[in-house]
């Protein structure tokens, strides 16, 4: 497992600007749950195609539709739903770096300025945060976790197996 206070968060270049993220903390998977729960359920909403076909068509394993495609199609057409949420969530991660290295926060004017923050910025920012050490460390922990719920001496194993060096 990754060394935490060794984790070295992404930094990346939009409009000739350097940013970084912040270190993630549990609240912000609360966060992201949340806004996707919403593209979802707004997405399904307003959808405009016939999904009742494509659906049922995913769940009888039809090939041609890749997996995660059903979500992916929602979360799309719940984008105008989310706009601010998502941007209000990125602007809270980021930061700026100067020549120094010093890092300052990102504001929301400056995310929802196109000529700041064009239309790749949030992909490449998107991509970033999945690069993000402290998703990764996550996943890792989840990953030994498979066997939950547990009893006390099970989580002491869990524990000396994440922290273990590998």
């Amino acid at each position: 497992m990754q060394n935490h206070l060794l984790a070295k968060v992404p930094e990346f270049i939009i409009e000739d600007v350097k940013y970084t993220y912040r270190r993630l903390h549990h609240t912000d998977v609360i966060r992201v749950i949340n806004i996707c729960k919403e593209a979802i359920k707004m997405g399904g909403a307003d959808i405009s195609l016939n999904l009742n076909d494509l659906v049922k068509s995913y769940l009888n394993g039809d090939e041609n539709i890749a997996d995660g495609a059903i979500t992916f199609i929602l979360i799309l057409f719940g984008m105008e739903f989310i706009e601010k949420d998502l941007s209000l969530f990125i602007s809270g991660l980021l930061r700026t770096v100067d020549e120094e290295g010093k890092k300052q926060k990102v504001e929301l004017e400056d995310v929802m300025n196109p000529e700041k923050f064009p239309i790749y910025g949030l992909i490449q920012s998107l991509l970033y945060l999945a690069a993000h050490p402290d998703l990764s460390m996550m996943m890792e922990a989840l990953e030994g976790g498979k066997s939950l719920p547990f009893s006390g001496s099970q989580a002491k194993t869990l524990l000396k197996k994440i922290n273990s060096p590998a």
